[in-house]
């Protein structure tokens, strides 16, 4: 019935309201309207009768424009495999019960035991850190990641599937060229109850999260040097990585799909978009957004969430471009400018586009929008410039190492070049590094202008056969 009214003559309030007048306290509420309201817009199956910005004429171009720019963007290259339903429903009974009431409660224990574990041998862990992160150690740390993702996305299809769901399509995105695998589980997003959702969800963490539980528990009582060092790499990737990145909710992985379902904002990254838009053209422009798309209770909750998403997804694009540009070189730079072009190509157009409406429509509020932008920057700049910590800064220091890692010399003095490596492996008698004191150096070379004097001397006196004149050189 809420649909049937949305015919062009009526508006979203009118809608609802002779919804809730006739359905009474079966109609819908105002969230699940809105809900509804921007499922529709977003997929059109709905646009406005004015040709807004959000008909389907112009928003479908614009949809597909942006499909084609992320297809170029070199640092997310996503690769599909196709379904998994068969090899899923094969999976379920050996592994299914994992996520069973019952086996959730276990792991939570077990959880709680390898916590209690990892403070106790703390010290031996932190050790240990010292070598993750050694070049030789890079294609463990990447077999371990690519396994573990692969355990991680399995597990979402798993809980999607004990829930009625299905797996429509699995595949390996390339993220800054790291592989990771994905599932698309989007049929959950149909499941009545937001727990299965948050269930769905959270399944790949809990995994991912026992399985480095079960490394701490193991990584004590292993006797072999190489299997604590695997057992290291599986507690570094099973449980950093997985907290800074799928639990986060400032990235579209799964900490974000368990926050939007516990606030219950579907969408919510769009909205929260949406809701940071609407804040800047009321302070920029100085207009009011009539658009019914934004619930009151709401608006903060979400314009607090968009401008940290924001920052968060400019400061991550930012440090891949950097990364790529100093790791490749040259080719580094070619692949910045094409994932700049790919991330930012289109909201800048956007953006262009939008203040040329502006500028045509309304120069004024151009002009306001201008000094407002220049004044912000200013201050930004101002604060930045005036803090008074320097950016850099440069001191002489002594560097410092435990007594079982020191290299002693026989003498004195400052560092002059490095012969060797940080990781390199070293035999006794190879040369280290030269080190460089000018008292020493001045030194030998009076001595050895003393043992050329008593040469020349010794020479002489054994020309004029006169014994008694020779001097030893070796006595010098």
């Amino acid at each position: 019935m809420f649909l049937s009214l949305l015919d062009g003559d009526s508006t979203f309030s009118e809608a609802l309201a002779l919804t809730a007048r006739t359905q009474g306290a079966t109609a819908f509420s105002q969230e699940q309207a809105l809900s509804l309201y921007q499922w529709m817009l977003e997929t059109n199956l709905a646009t406005f009768t004015d040709g807004g910005p959000q008909s389907t004429e112009q928003s479908s171009p614009q949809k597909k424009a942006a499909g084609f720019l992320q297809k170029l963007n070199p640092f997310w290259i996503r690769i599909p495999f196709g379904r998994a339903d068969n090899l899923l429903q094969m999976l379920r009974p050996v592994v299914g019960w994992i996520f069973s009431p019952s086996a959730t409660i276990w792991g939570g224990g077990l959880m709680l035991v390898a916590g209690g574990r990892l403070m106790l041998n703390w010290d031996q862990l932190q050790l240990a850190s010292g070598s993750v992160f050694a070049p030789d150690n890079w294609l463990w740390l990447m077999a371990a990641w690519m396994l573990l993702k692969v355990v991680h996305e399995t597990a979402h299809g798993l809980v999607c599937q004990r829930y009625g769901g299905s797996v429509r399509e699995t595949g390996v995105i390339l993220a800054f060229f790291a592989p990771l695998a994905y599932v698309d589980v989007s049929s959950c997003w149909r499941f009545s109850s937001r727990w299965q959702r948050i269930h769905v969800a959270a399944a790949g963490m809990s995994v991912e999260l026992l399985l480095a539980s079960a490394a701490v528990l193991g990584f004590g009582v292993v006797d072999s040097d190489v299997g604590a060092h695997l057992l290291y790499n599986v507690i570094v990737m099973a449980s950093v990585s997985t907290l800074l990145f799928n639990a986060n909710p400032l990235m579209r992985f799964d900490g974000y799909y368990i926050m939007s379902d516990l606030l219950e904002i579907p969408n919510l990254y769009t909205r929260a978009s949406e809701a940071v838009g609407q804040l800047l053209q009321r302070i920029l422009l100085g207009q009011h957004s009539s658009a019914p798309t934004i619930s009151g209770k709401q608006i903060a909750v979400l314009r607090c969430f968009g401008i940290a998403a924001v920052c968060w997804r400019l400061l991550i694009c930012s440090t891949m471009l950097i990364a790529a540009s100093v790791m490749f070189h040259g080719a580094g730079v070619a692949l910045a400018v094409a994932g700049m072009i790919a991330w930012f190509g289109m909201p800048v157009w956007k953006t262009l586009k939008q203040v040329r409406q502006v500028g045509q429509a309304a120069p004024l509020r151009l002009m306001r929008a201008g000094v407002i932008t220049l004044a912000f920057c200013g201050l930004v700049a101002g604060f930045l410039f005036g803090l008074p910590v320097p950016f850099s800064t440069t001191a002489p220091g002594i560097v410092s190492l435990p007594e079982g890692c020191r290299v002693h010399s026989d003498v004195s003095g400052f560092i002059q070049t490095l012969q060797v490596v940080d990781g390199q492996q070293v035999v006794a008698g190879e040369l280290l590094l030269t080190l460089r004191n000018e008292e020493i150096t001045h030194r030998h070379l009076d001595l050895e202008r003393q043992i050329q004097q008593e040469l020349i001397r010794q020479q002489i006196a054994m020309k004029e056969h006169d014994a008694g004149g020779e001097s030893s050189p070796t006595a010098i």
